[in-house]
């Protein structure tokens, strides 16, 4: 059985039906249908992702546009963020981002294009939504919930569920723990060390 990475169901899975009438709903389910279109058409150009990791720089450039990765840091960390200073919190930002592009590339090679299905749409309060979807994987089937905010005019998706599991909430256990008791930069020396692990284990 597959095991899918929080990371890896980030990805291949971009793609809500929304559902809502309007404006509102229609803009994001347009950019994120552009979105997963392209990036699937770089991982899987002939149905088989032969070299994840050789992608990645053009994968990283089109999820940067619908993912608010400075958002997803900050609530990553709660309240700790406010530990952290501007320089720190700008690090932290790029090396999260980096971890959640490099920690699913070792799972790619030689999987093929995943099924995406499209739940319900319901609206979390203003200008946030939430969408349900599944992957189906060799007849796995992989529950995912997008979380979704209007900044400014453009909807980026501000955290994941994953089988029941946040993607915000999960790293923020992780974070916070290490932050707690040794402090930003020991938490910014281990994410770097996670990261540089999690790409080198990516590119074989």
């Amino acid at each position: 059985m597959i095991q899918f990475r929080l990371s890896f169901c980030l990805l291949v899975a971009l793609l809500p039906a929304l559902l809502l009438p309007g404006r509102a709903a229609a803009e994001p389910t347009a950019d994120l249908r552009a979105t997963v279109a392209e990036v699937l058409e770089l991982l899987f150009p002939d149905g088989v992702a032969e070299d994840p990791a050789g992608v990645m720089p053009q994968v990283r450039e089109i999820i940067d546009k619908r993912f608010e990765f400075d958002v997803i840091a900050r609530r990553s960390l709660g309240r700790g963020w406010n530990s952290l200073s501007e320089e720190q919190r700008s690090t932290f930002s790029r090396l999260f981002a980096d971890l959640l592009m490099y920690s699913y590339t070792d799972r790619l090679a030689g999987l093929s294009r995943p099924d995406i299905e499209w739940g319900r749409t319901r609206e979390l309060g203003a200008n946030r939504l939430e969408v349900d979807s599944t992957i189906v994987y060799q007849g796995e089937r992989y529950e995912v919930i997008y979380r979704l905010v209007d900044m400014r005019g453009d909807w980026q998706v501000y955290d994941l569920v994953i089988e029941g599991v946040s993607l915000v909430g999960n790293y923020r256990s992780q974070f916070t723990s290490v932050l707690d008791r040794r402090g930003p930069d020991e938490l910014l020396r281990v994410l770097s060390e996670r990261v540089d692990a999690q790409k080198e284990k990516s590119n074989g």
